[in-house]
């Protein structure tokens, strides 16, 4: 109960920081900091006290570290802005189990129960009704689609990696435990490799004279509250 009382603060720590962070830098660049941070303090556990790379089971780890953080939170950060941290965490939280479910089914032959299915019905159907643009919201609705888009990206991004997640403790090796930090240090690399990539191509397209755009204009910040933020959003989200 005391961990998922923890479990549930720490992602509204995280959803809040991270909606206030994407205002000031893009997701990107967000993402790029919030996991070398958050590799170095995985690292520096699971390189003394876990398992470091070891286990057997990096490659797969990797590759939904690649899908999980790499895709799920470039298109969180992205959703962020223009659809809030709320119905942000709640699209993305809510979808990414149907999406886990059905590439079980079709990758695994897992099957759900006639429960299931109407429990999943039912998630589907409260997720479209809070995301239905209305007076009382302060969604942006210029760009509404875009958020929506950008969710349906990032909890497909989740729901994915969380099925390689499972897929990569039933290649661990025989008699091996890979603990959760270890797990999590072996995931955030492929994350990590993802946004480098991602800035790179970015620094490139602007010393070349490209303009990006974002569907929501960047605001100035105090490299002080900028640090706040990242270092509040790594320990909420990618870290613990």
């Amino acid at each position: 109960m005391t961990a998922a009382i923890l479990a549930t603060l720490l992602f509204s720590l995280s959803a809040v920081s991270g909606k206030r962070l994407s205002h000031h830098i893009s997701g990107v660049e967000a993402n790029f900091w919030r996991f070398l941070l958050a590799a170095f303090l995985l690292g520096a556990y699971a390189h003394s006290f876990g398992l470091g790379l070891g286990g057997g089971a990096l490659g797969m780890f990797f590759i939904s570290g690649i899908i999980g953080f790499g895709v799920g939170d470039y298109g969180l950060f992205r959703a962020y802005p223009i659809l809030g941290s709320r119905l942000t965490m709640v699209m993305t939280q809510c979808l990414a189990a149907p999406f886990a479910a059905s590439i079980e089914w079709l990758w695994m032959g897992e099957t759900l129960s006639l429960g299931q299915v109407l429990a999943g019905t039912a998630i589907l159907v409260g997720v479209a009704l809070a995301l239905a643009p209305s007076e009382t919201t302060d969604v942006d609705r210029k760009h509404w689609k875009a958020g929506i888009l950008w969710g349906l990206m990032s909890a497909f991004g989740q729901g994915f990696g969380a099925v390689l997640s499972r897929k990569a403790l039933l290649v661990v090796e025989a008699g091996v435990t890979v603990d959760g930090l270890s797990q999590a240090y072996q995931r955030v690399l492929g994350g990590l490799t993802v946004m480098a990539v991602l800035l790179l191509f970015r620094k490139m397209r602007l010393r070349n004279g490209a303009t990006i755009r974002t569907e929501v204009a960047l605001t100035p910040v105090t490299m002080k509250l900028l640090v706040a933020l990242i270092v509040a959003n790594t320990l909420c989200g990618p870290t613990l």
